[in-house]
C-alpha cells in the first residue's frame, strides 16, 4: 500500500478544512465589501445628501431674494426690504453649512468650486443692495436726472434770454 492512501478520517478532515477555508474566504470577502458599502453609505448620508439639500435650498433662497427685490422695485413696499434681509440671513446660514460640508468633499475640485461660488454671494448681495438703494431716486432714472440737473437749468437760461430779447424788441420803435 502506498503512503498516499488516505483513510476515511483523513479525507473527512481534509474536506472539513477545505469547507472551513472557503467559509473563511467568503466571510472575509463579505466583511470587506460590507465595510466598503458602509463607507459609501456614510458618505452619501453625511455629505452628499446634505450637500444636495443645502445646494437646492441655496438656489431657492437666491431666487427668492431676486423675486423679493423685483417686487420691491415694482411696488415700493417697505416690508419687502425686511423680507429680503431675512432671505439673506437664510443664505448666510446655508453658506456656513456648505462651508462645513465642503471640508468633507472627496474631490478637491469641488472644494475650489464652492470657494469660488461662495465669493459670488457677496457680489450678488452688493448688486441687490445697490439696486435697492437706487430705487425711487433720481439716479434710478438717468435720463430724468440729466433733464432736471442739466437740461432744465439751461432751458431756463435760454427762456430768460429769449424773454429779454422779446422785451428789448418791444421797447424799440
Amino acid at each position: 500500500m502506498s503512503s498516499l492512501t488516505l483513510t476515511i478520517s483523513k479525507r473527512l478532515w481534509l474536506g472539513f478544512a477545505a469547507v472551513c477555508l472557503v467559509l473563511v474566504a467568503a466571510v472575509s470577502y463579505t466583511s470587506l465589501t460590507l465595510t466598503s458599502i458602509t463607507g459609501v453609505a456614510a458618505r452619501i448620508t453625511e455629505v452628499r445628501a446634505p450637500t444636495a439639500n443645502a445646494s437646492a435650498d441655496l438656489t431657492a433662497q437666491m431666487n427668492g431674494s431676486l423675486a423679493i427685490l423685483r417686487g420691491y422695485l415694482l411696488t415700493g413696499k417697505e416690508g419687502l426690504k425686511t423680507e429680503r434681509i431675512a432671505t439673506w440671513a437664510n443664505i448666510d446660514a446655508l453658506s456656513a453649512q456648505m462651508d462645513e460640508l465642503s471640508k468633507s468633499f472627496t474631490n478637491p475640485e469641488n472644494r475650489e468650486r464652492w470657494a469660488a461660488t461662495r465669493g459670488l454671494f457677496d457680489q450678488l448681495r452688493a448688486a441687490q443692495d445697490k439696486a435697492e438703494a437706487l430705487a425711487f431716486t433720481p439716479d434710478a432714472f438717468p435720463a430724468t436726472k440729466i433733464l432736471t440737473e442739466q437740461a432744465a437749468p439751461r432751458a431756463k437760461i435760454v427762456a430768460a434770454m429769449i424773454t429779454k430779447m422779446i422785451d428789448d424788441e418791444a421797447t424799440r420803435e
